[in-house]
């Protein structure tokens, strides 16, 4: 029982943020602000209460979607495993062939097509010969053979047992009821879907494809080629249809430069770009932090792209350091004040103000009284009714005034008196605690209605 009322008292206190994710705000002609950055990474971090943390911006830029590595890494890695298969060093080679794999799924359209496909083969050759598993080569093969003919000449020059099983996959894959594809996407005129490295169609076409896993990157067309979206795994299903949304203006703008800064021509359209990379990092906080000459702003979303909080500083005398430990305490000691809903953001850093929020530890108190209320009121009901069953046996034992039938019945009586009196005293502490606990709550609340704590 004890557990259970601690458990309860600490339940509001576990919903507290864990993970804290920082990207920059920046316009197309601007530098990146990495070193910016890292000082506010600094200054969050010296301030975070325990079990709390921020992710480091290379964690950030690979939920993001960087590539961990570029073609000549992946170029570089298919080499080495080449090496490394014919000196019979499978186990290494795998290990380098699946780093490579890993960042071809990140890869945007930077990596030729035909290296993934090589080096998809070469690694279900080391899977067939060097340990035998042949359906761990087939899942390696699968997001690619049911698309793609091998060509003759690739086809000749690979060994038998990798052709054969890219035919047995390709073949099963087509005895499957087939699946469909539908993307749309917001901020272009029509994109290219890409599949494994492959154009397969475009937006707003339902594309027919082999149930599976495939990685797909949404691509612009005409004027807006070069944008492309992140990297994202699909999952189409036999017989049924996968829709799906890309903001490629969104996606494009923040992989254009670093993958930790977000791009725009506008800052609230910067704004709006990291409220839409929200779900893509899953951090439970996302700051996106804009950087000015006379001013540093902050905007924060939760995990679900909705906004918790604006903050701003001047700079006095371009002392950054001091503006983002001020920054940095203003974000985590008070709660975060939401915008008003559907307000236009002002991009004038002396119209952010600053407003006096409740403190972040009086929502945790307010619910953790209302948990003390039901649990003791829980306990302390519990404790009464067991004292009144215990009075009860104790009365039915009595064979008259102050006597019983048998020696037994006595001693039982005993104890049960015993009872009865540790139940009552527990009782009166735990109702005693519902009370105090019932006057807390109703104060958070009354006090939760007055009237706005004002502005600085």
């Amino acid at each position: 029982m004890r557990v259970l009322v601690l458990a309860l008292l600490l339940l509001p206190a576990a919903a507290s943020a864990e993970e804290w994710a920082l990207v920059g705000l920046v316009r197309p002609e601007e530098p990146p602000v990495e070193a910016e950055l890292r000082k506010a990474f600094e200054a969050l971090s010296e301030r975070l209460p325990p079990g709390e943390r921020v992710l480091p911006l290379e964690e950030v830029a690979t939920r993001l979607g960087a590539p961990t590595m570029g073609r000549e890494e992946v170029e570089r890695a298919t080499t080495e495993a080449e090496l490394l298969f014919f000196q019979l060093e499978y186990d290494a080679a795998r290990r380098k062939l699946e780093e490579a794999l890993a960042a071809l799924e990140r890869d945007r359209g930077e990596i030729p097509f035909e290296m993934g496909r090589d080096l998809r083969l070469l690694l279900a050759l080391i899977l067939l010969q060097g340990a035998g598993e042949k359906e761990e080569a087939a899942r390696v093969l699968a997001p690619l053979a049911p698309m793609h003919v091998l060509p003759e000449p690739i086809r000749r020059a690979s060994p038998r047992p990798v052709v054969e099983l890219w035919d047995e996959v390709r073949a099963a894959a087509s005895a499957r009821a087939e699946g469909w594809l539908v993307v749309d996407c917001t901020g272009c005129h029509g994109g290219e879907i890409w599949l494994q490295g492959l154009p397969v169609g475009t937006t707003q076409q339902s594309i027919a494809l082999a149930p599976g896993r495939y990685t797909l990157v949404l691509r612009g067309l005409g004027p807006s080629e070069e944008r492309r979206s992140f990297a994202r795994e699909i999952r189409i299903r036999p017989g049924e249809e996968t829709r799906l949304t890309i903001a490629l203006a969104a996606e494009a703008a923040a992989a254009a430069g670093a993958s930790t800064h977000v791009q725009a021509v506008q800052v609230d359209e910067a704004v709006e770009h990291a409220r839409s990379l929200a779900k893509r990092v899953g951090a439970d906080r996302l700051l996106a932090w804009r950087f000015e000459e006379e001013a540093v702003r902050v905007w924060a979303f939760g995990p679900s792209g909705e906004e918790v909080g604006t903050w701003s500083r001047k700079l006095e005398a371009g002392d950054l350091d001091s503006a983002l430990r001020e920054l940095a305490e203003a974000i985590l000691l008070p709660a975060p004040t939401p915008s008003p809903t559907g307000a236009p953001l002002s991009l004038a850093a002396d119209s952010f103000v600053h407003r006096e929020v409740e403190p972040s530890w009086r929502p945790v108190a307010k619910w953790a009284s209302v948990g003390a209320a039901v649990a003791f009121t829980a306990v302390a009901t519990w404790l009464t009714l067991e004292a009144s069953a215990a009075q009860s046996d104790l009365e039915g034992l009595q064979a008259g005034p102050g006597s019983y039938a048998t020696v037994d019945d006595g001693r039982r009586a005993s104890r049960l008196a015993d009872a009865i009196d540790t139940r009552r005293t527990w009782s009166a502490i735990f109702w005693t605690g519902a009370a105090a606990s019932a006057l807390g709550t109703l104060y958070f609340f009354l006090e939760e209605g007055g009237p706005p704590s004002g502005e600085r």
